[in-house]
């Protein structure tokens, strides 16, 4: 794949980059879905609060100890050549390599496909507001290390619907994913109850992110709503669960700062540049209302206790 073409699609009229749930394991009970964006003026948030509220609420996986797939987690959140690491994570499957693998690739390769997409205008760097210049120059360092190797082969081989349809040994953590979504399929509370007990069992912040709000999402005759410790939260209503789930994965051992992908192609193409997930909670979805804040970063620790807390019944509707 050519970085030029790829550079070509970043710098043009923009891929739009919102907190969209997108798993490569569809559900087809619920339509995939992005959550409403505040439309509140953007207030800058002190360096000082973000780092509190980093500080106390992304923490590694103490469960899982010396677990290899830490390990793992470790090399995906430091990695810089993502081809280096899509190849040797892929030997093994018994940890789930091949479903970090497959993470990493299906990113890349939205890139690499938006080309189609975009005008082949490329604006210059120069043009981004001064304050974003440097970060968006490293931000597009990140993506070419990370995406820039793949070719065309490797796109399809290693992409999460290549690694679906492989015969060979299964990857443990997709194997997980697919019974999940067969589980909610199937309508049985009982089975659904013990899919989601083994997905919080894993307490991996890449299969939580896949999944993601079909964690606990359903719906009736008044719409569509997220399901928590015996609530529904409708999304309709823009409820702070929706951008708690986004935090989520952080909470989880995922390095949500300056190496999150998305954060890195918002930066680069001129939407914004964020200190991290919170940064970009606080000034985004909660539009800089400190309040609105605290509602999000509060559900988002409930969230995460729950997760830690193994209690798959807050999460599965009765």
């Amino acid at each position: 794949m050519n970085w030029k073409l790829i550079s070509a699609a970043v710098f043009g009229v923009g891929i739009a980059v919102s907190v969209v749930f997108v798993s490569r394991t569809p559900d087809a009970q619920v339509a995939v879905f992005a959550p409403p964006q505040s439309s509140s003026p953007s207030v800058r948030i002190s360096e000082g609060e973000v780092a509190s509220a980093f500080a106390t609420t992304n923490r590694p996986i103490a469960e899982t100890g010396n677990h290899p797939r830490q390990h793992l987690l470790e090399k995906y959140n430091s990695m810089r050549n993502g081809r280096s690491f899509v190849l040797d994570s892929w030997q093994h499957p018994e940890i789930g390599g091949r479903f970090y693998a497959s993470t990493l690739v299906d990113f890349c390769a939205s890139i690499a496909t938006s080309i189609d997409l975009l005008d082949q205008a490329q604006p210059r760097l120069t043009q981004l507001a001064s304050e974003n210049h440097v970060n968006a120059i490293a931000a597009f360092d990140l993506l070419q290390a990370k995406c820039a190797q793949f070719t065309d082969d490797e796109y399809r081989i290693y992409s999460g619907r290549g690694l679906m349809g492989r015969k060979d040994e299964p990857d443990v953590l997709m194997k997980l994913v697919q019974q999940f979504s067969e589980a909610r399929r199937s309508g049985s509370y009982d089975s659904r109850l013990l899919q989601t007990k083994n997905i919080l069992d894993t307490a991996d912040p890449l299969v939580i992110s896949d999944i993601n709000l079909r964690l606990s999402i359903s719906k009736d005759d008044r719409g569509i709503y997220i399901y928590f410790d015996r609530e529904k939260y409708y999304v309709n209503e823009d409820p702070p669960i929706l951008a708690a789930y986004y935090l989520l994965p952080c909470g989880l051992g995922l390095a949500c700062g300056a190496t999150d992908l998305e954060l890195a192609l918002m930066c680069v193409t001129g939407s914004n540049c964020y200190t991290d997930r919170f940064d970009r909670v606080f000034k985004e979805m909660a539009g800089g209302d400190s309040k609105r804040n605290e509602e999000i970063v509060s559900m988002y620790r409930r969230i995460l206790a729950a997760v830690n807390g193994r209690d798959a019944a807050k999460f599965v509707v009765p």
